[in-house]
């Protein structure tokens, strides 16, 4: 299944078109109805509560996914050590969403350089029911050996293409995660990516716009083209 959304949907920015006389507290609800899928940066520095899941559970159908980032702390100050010490309490809290978790981003800093015997214990760490994806942002990581690592314990590696970083032609693994973040994207790159994400074969796709003005109408089209290169 290829699942596609923006990175986030509490824009003010959006006030007077996406959510035009939406009031704020059915935004979500609101931008469910037009999306699969969302990724929270909310969970980057914050805990979240089970009456937050509570209330995001109950604003979203049954077949909606959240893509949750991890806590800062797993990535940024412990930058992936320890992980039997900082991952239950943060894991424990994703719980309330049940079923309506999907992947979680484990985004490292820029300055962490490539360590595999601290990566394969991270991932012995994680339990078989998550799914987890790596955006690794220090181009040491970026090798064939680090991505073996990943493809066999289930995880993913994170694509993340910026006008500075292309994204590679090939994509694969069990897990496809993109995070398309160039500032401006043309009909003919959304419809050259949803070739890509359809030609995959991974067990599923999860592709995320970037926030900005125009991100709704961006994340629709690409939705739009994928719906018809699968046809």
């Amino acid at each position: 299944m290829i699942r596609i959304g923006v990175s986030g949907w509490s824009f003010d920015e959006w006030k007077d078109g996406f959510y035009a006389e939406v009031p704020k507290r059915l935004w979500l609800q609101h931008y469910a109805s037009h999306f699969p899928t969302v990724e929270v940066n909310y969970t980057f520095r914050r805990t979240m509560s089970a009456t937050t899941a509570a209330t995001w559970r109950e604003l979203v159908g049954p077949d909606f996914r959240f893509a949750v980032k991890a806590h800062q702390r797993i990535t940024h100050t412990k930058r992936l050590r320890d992980p039997a010490e900082n991952l239950p309490h943060f894991l424990a809290s994703l719980e309330p969403l049940g079923d309506q978790l999907g992947p979680v981003l484990f985004q490292t800093a820029p300055h962490l350089p490539r360590d595999d015997e601290r990566l394969t214990a991270f991932l012995a760490a994680l339990p078989a029911w998550l799914t987890a994806v790596f955006e690794v942002r220090n181009e040491t990581w970026d090798d064939p050996a680090v991505h073996a690592l990943l493809r066999g314990a289930g995880a993913g590696w994170v694509i993340s293409e910026t006008d500075e970083l292309a994204a590679p032609e090939v994509i694969s693994g069990p897990v496809v995660y993109l995070r398309l973040r160039k500032q401006e994207y043309t009909e003919s790159d959304l419809a050259a990516w949803a070739e890509r994400l359809v030609a995959t074969e991974a067990e599923s796709v999860w592709a995320y716009v970037k926030h900005e003005d125009d991100s709704p109408r961006l994340a629709a089209r690409l939705a739009g083209l994928v719906a018809s290169v699968g046809r």
